[in-house]
């Protein structure tokens, strides 16, 4: 009963994310009117045919600014790069190289008699001119 009333809220929550733009439009194509006779900039232009859009892009980039204030602890691009640059070399200097090598040199009299080489001449050869 709990996991079932867990995941109604949180399938509610992430539709409730995603959708509030679509309900930014519907509010105004509900009240178009009334946002055009209160908060429109244009409405002594009426060439222009703004109807309230004045109002609903101000809207727009107030909830744009809220849900990107809303994310913790969020990096510019060029920030998370060099922070994900960093770690990858750290992780290459200390992970892999070393303990590679150990491996390589204590495993190495092993795998020698199992290998074998043999080139393919047919292939790697240059063209054959008449």
């Amino acid at each position: 009963m709990r996991q079932k009333l867990l995941v109604l809220l949180l399938i509610t929550g992430m539709l409730a994310q995603s959708l509030s733009q679509f309900t930014i439009y519907v509010s105004y194509y509900a009240n178009r009117q009334y946002i055009t006779n209160k908060y429109c900039i244009n409405k002594n232009k009426p060439t222009l045919h703004c109807l309230g859009k004045c109002h609903l892009k101000t809207v727009f980039t107030e909830n744009e600014k809220q849900e990107k204030g809303q994310l913790p602890g969020s990096l510019p691009m060029q920030e998370w790069w060099q922070h994900a640059g960093n770690l990858f070399c750290c992780a290459y200097a200390l992970c892999l190289t070393e303990p590679l090598l150990f491996l390589a040199r204590a495993m190495q009299h092993r795998f020698i008699f199992y290998y074998g080489y043999s080139l393919v001449n047919s292939f790697f050869h240059p063209p054959q001119h008449a």
